[in-house]
């Protein structure tokens, strides 16, 4: 008896040819190669976003430093100025009581701690003096007639001359002028080195330099449309704001702005922010970052 069996058949392979495979492995790679780039690209995005951001609050922190800095000068120099104008008042009220001697004058230098104390007459002739026979402060090459000729013409009842290089002995004075009644001048001169060991210690310049040691920042100025007033880093020459449309746009716009630099062929992140103080813009804060983590 014969039984007839039944043999399902294997199914034949299917031949993927060579260039087909090359085909979809290329595809598969610029795939993987596109993401890729396109991720690098959104991180780098983000990275000089998050610069940006940290730049900006720097910026702002900069700034708050410097204003408070420039308060503390100016509350200094206040002092200086109404001190030195009130003993310029009780040597008026002195002078025009004709109760007024060298002597005098110079018991009360030392008292107050004034530097020197002279007087003109309208003439610019020195008529009294707290240190005879010694120069006036003034400063050099300055007639004090021509100095103090708005106290003298009526025009000026008090004149701040303000801080002055000492012609004689060196060092800096501050300079006040008051009018008598005749029109003399009552002129005062302190001794201003605290203010100004006050101004090395917290001045742009000392402020910069220490910012400028962070090994992520490439250089760092405070600029205004004249020259560049303080500045640290790797900086020997920056282009001035009126010659350039994006510091000119910060500048006048008071805005906070970025850009990619070239710098002695060194990529820099710029970022650039108005300074202002009591309603004044003094300069733009220009920040240079290295691009090396991006």
């Amino acid at each position: 008896m014969n039984s007839n069996i039944n043999k399902t058949s294997s199914p034949k392979p299917i031949l993927v040819r060579p260039r087909f495979l090359l085909l979809i492995f290329l595809v598969l790679a610029a795939l993987m190669i596109s993401s890729a780039l396109i991720e690098l690209q959104q991180s780098k995005i983000e990275l000089l976003s998050l610069m940006s951001d940290q730049a900006h609050s720097f910026l702002e922190s900069l700034i708050s430093a410097s204003q408070n800095a420039l308060a503390i000068n100016d509350q200094m120099e206040k002092s200086y100025r109404e001190r030195s104008l009130n003993n310029a008042a009780v040597i008026k009220k002195l002078y025009q009581e004709k109760k007024i001697t060298e002597i005098r004058l110079n018991e009360i230098a030392e008292q107050n701690k004034i530097f020197r104390i002279n007087i003109f007459n309208p003439d610019g002739e020195n008529i009294y003096s707290s240190h005879p026979g010694q120069p006036s402060d003034l400063p050099e090459n300055i007639d004090p007639e021509d100095l103090l000729y708005p106290i003298f013409d009526g025009d000026q009842d008090t004149l701040i001359i303000g801080m002055r290089h000492a012609r004689s002995q060196g060092g800096y004075r501050y300079i006040v002028a008051l009018a008598a009644e005749d029109r003399s001048a009552i002129v005062l001169n302190v001794d201003a080195q605290e203010l100004i060991d006050l101004r090395k210690t917290t001045g742009f310049g000392i402020l910069l330099r220490k910012i400028a040691n962070n090994p992520g920042i490439i250089f760092i100025a405070l600029q205004d449309t004249a020259s560049i007033l303080a500045a640290s880093g790797a900086v020997t020459n920056l282009e001035a704001i009126r010659h350039d449309s994006f510091l000119n746009k910060a500048y006048s716009d008071s805005l906070f702005l970025t850009r990619t630099v070239t710098l002695d062929s060194l990529e820099v992140f710029e970022t650039v922010l108005p300074f202002t103080y009591q309603n004044q813009t003094i300069g733009l804060f220009r920040l240079g970052l290295s691009l090396q983590p991006v």
